[in-house]
């Protein structure tokens, strides 16, 4: 394993291999799994700088450079979170919302701001996260229905407020990107 990373790393500094964001996602892989969240991070970003490398990419290539960097932005918020980065996260899930909506960067957004004491913000998020549906949807709920229960003497009545406005958010933004 150590001289196959030595190798690729070399390999990957010749200018022939400048747009190769695959194996740089690999070796973001690898070292998630060796739990270094440093090299992690350093090849999430430069698979990120690899793919923008690319010179008017096929219809497949566009197709992948996009799961390369919703991989990587998801890839550094993860790590940003362990690190209690929950700012530099925040915006790591946002890059990888404007590339596709998804429970779980929502729910993650959320944590971050419940992290950083902004309920009310969270539970915007929390209503996001479920309303995309997905994975994550139901701890989102779970999420948002403790936080609005602390705050109006447990109970949930008029929590279709916060679902509204998260919807509304939703509607804003997305006419903003069309």
């Amino acid at each position: 394993k150590a001289k196959y990373i030595e190798w690729t790393d070399a390999a990957l500094k010749a200018p022939e291999f400048e747009t190769d964001f695959k194996t740089r996602l690999s070796l973001v892989q690898f070292y998630v799994e060796e739990k270094n969240p440093a090299k992690a991070i350093e090849y999430a970003r430069a698979a990120l700088k690899a793919a923008d490398l690319v010179k008017d990419p096929a219809a497949e290539t566009k197709q992948q450079i996009l799961t390369v960097r919703k991989a990587c932005y998801d890839t550094i918020g993860k790590i940003l979170i362990e690190q209690e980065k929950y700012e530099e996260a925040i915006k790591a899930f946002q890059q990888a919302l404007s590339l596709e909506k998804n429970s779980e960067c929502c729910y993650f957004i959320a944590y971050c701001l419940r992290m950083q004491k902004n309920v009310d913000e969270a539970m915007l998020w929390y209503a996001k996260a479920e309303q995309n549906g997905g994975e994550y949807a139901a701890k989102a709920k779970e999420n948002l229905e403790q936080l609005y229960k602390a705050l109006h003497n447990d109970t949930l009545i008029g929590i279709e407020k916060i679902y509204r406005k998260a919807q509304s958010l939703a509607d804003t933004a997305e006419a903003r990107i069309q």
